[in-house]
């Protein structure tokens, strides 16, 4: 959604192969979830995500 406004729809991995808003904000998390990692100084790897269709 952007601005209250439907802008994309289709399933995660559809999503993911396009360029646009759900893309940039799944990006946007994966590159979070790395960030918390690195600081946490576990030196683990980020997990790959877990998504159930």
């Amino acid at each position: 959604m952007d601005q209250g406004r439907i802008v994309q729809r289709g399933t995660h991995r559809s999503l993911i192969q396009e360029p646009g808003l759900y893309l940039d904000m799944f990006r946007s998390q994966q590159g979070s979830i790395s960030n918390d990692f690195d600081q946490a100084g576990s030196g683990r790897e980020c997990p790959e995500p877990v998504v159930s269709l």
